[in-house]
């Protein structure tokens, strides 16, 4: 198992990189996934997980990116997370209005607001109004999900197709 003094001794942090002290160049190479990989003593490190370790000497049993950016391994923009607050952090196109966790139904003519949290559904309510139910979506996500609660909306652009619109993130 590699430990934050291996970490210490071999490499320093810069800019969300570990760099080599010997070749004085950083390490790691974009894998298939996306994220920048390392191998070291014949075992593969995510480079994100290797500097979370070298800065709080420990790994815990899941780290997010709070930018959702793979490649931006700051230790700012790393932490500590459950699958389930991991899973807040994604962006997802589950909806047929745009708006995560709201969906139309066509069929009773209302809005649906509802989401999944350590595998429990919270029902938001119904709503006549789009609006009304993305506010009140927000309300109880934000105030389930915490500081990783991230909403997400897709929007079209004229003529253009909606599987492939541009995400946006909202801050609140």
């Amino acid at each position: 198992m590699i430990t934050q003094e291996y970490l210490k001794q071999r490499y320093h942090y810069e800019n969300g990189k570990l760099i080599c002290k010997v070749k004085n160049k950083p390490i790691g190479t974009i894998n298939g996934r996306g994220y920048y990989i390392v191998s070291i003593n014949k075992k593969s490190y995510r480079v994100h997980w290797l500097i979370f370790l070298y800065h709080h000497g420990h790994l815990p049993p899941l780290i997010d990116h709070k930018d959702r950016n793979k490649l931006n391994n700051c230790i700012e923009n790393l932490r500590e997370a459950t699958v389930s607050q991991n899973n807040h952090n994604r962006m997802g196109m589950d909806s047929n209005t745009g708006h995560k966790g709201i969906h139309w139904s066509n069929s009773r003519q209302f809005y649906k607001a509802a989401f999944k949290h350590n595998k429990i559904y919270h029902y938001v309510g119904i709503f006549n109004d789009l609006q009304q139910a993305v506010e009140e979506y927000e309300k109880k996500y934000k105030e389930v999900a915490g500081e990783f609660a991230t909403f997400w909306f897709w929007y079209q652009k004229k003529n253009s197709n909606p599987q492939k619109s541009d995400p946006q993130k909202i801050s609140i």
